[in-house]
Order: structure tokens, then C-alpha cells, then sequence
């Protein structure tokens, strides 16, 4: 397979059993199904390493993970990055790097001047091996990515 080609790289995902939410830049971001009647963005995206594929020979895998300031009531940014930061505790352990840490503001949808809440999100990124692929996905699937207000 030429990884460097999202569409033999959406292929092979979709042979490997993933669903597909979108393909950007040669960057394959991989669908959750939560009912049977409705897939969302899992936050995890596979592709060439490096943007655009500057690396077609390797395979990165990486994942979002998220922690939202309203789940954390009287936290500082900080500490709610540090929840974050927990969510990724054992990937790191497992070999992912930090790529991006971004605070991001949620609009109120009727007066876009208002922020509802802030969404800390930091990205974690790992290269793999074609034959890990489908294990690599499949762990990160079952992991927590996102922060809760239970």
C-alpha cells in the first residue's frame, strides 16, 4: 500500500473494519458510531506523517483529547489542562508526543460574542508501524478522551 494515498490509506481502514468521518490533506480522521443512526469525529486521524504527507513512508496516528472548563467548576486554565494531561498519562507512557495544547473557546451559537465554555485540547501523536495500525486504533478507541461533569 502507498500510505501517501488517502484513498488506498481509507482502504485499508475501512478493510481493517474503521469508519471513515472525513479525509483532509491526505489526513484520514477515523468516525465513532455512538447509535446505530449517528457517527461523530473520535477525535483520532491517521496519515503520512508530517503535513501533506512529507513523509509518505511512515504512518502517524494521533488523537485529541479534550477537557472542558465547565466540567471543572473554580479550576484555573491550568488545572483543566492538567485534566487533560491526565486523560493522556498513559499514551504518553505508550510512546505518543504532545504535538499542539489549544484552549478552545465555545461560541454561544445566538451571540457569538459570549463564550459558554472552553474546550482544552491537547493532541498526542505517534508513528506506527503499518502492521500496528489496526491494534494502535483500536486501543486508542477504547480509551477516554474526553473529560465528564459526572
Amino acid at each position: 500500500m502507498s500510505i501517501s494515498d488517502a484513498a488506498e490509506l481509507k482502504k485499508r481502514l475501512r478493510t481493517l473494519g474503521f469508519e471513515i468521518y472525513r479525509t483532509v490533506d491526505g489526513q484520514v480522521t477515523l468516525a465513532e458510531r455512538i447509535r446505530d443512526n449517528l457517527i461523530m469525529d473520535s477525535g483520532i486521524v491517521v496519515g503520512p506523517v508530517g503535513a501533506y504527507g512529507e513523509h509518505p513512508e511512515q504512518l502517524s496516528v494521533s488523537v485529541t483529547l479534550r477537557a472542558q472548563a465547565s466540567h471543572f467548576p473554580g479550576a484555573s486554565a491550568d488545572q483543566v489542562r492538567s485534566e487533560a494531561l491526565t486523560l493522556a498519562r498513559d499514551l504518553l507512557h505508550r510512546g505518543y508526543v504532545q504535538a499542539d495544547f489549544l484552549g478552545r473557546p465555545m461560541l454561544d451559537p445566538g451571540d457569538p460574542a459570549v463564550v459558554l465554555d472552553t474546550s482544552h485540547e491537547l493532541r498526542v501523536v505517534r508513528i506506527v508501524e503499518e502492521t500496528e495500525l489496526a491494534v494502535e486504533v483500536q486501543h486508542l478507541l477504547s480509551v477516554r478522551r474526553a473529560s465528564s461533569d459526572e
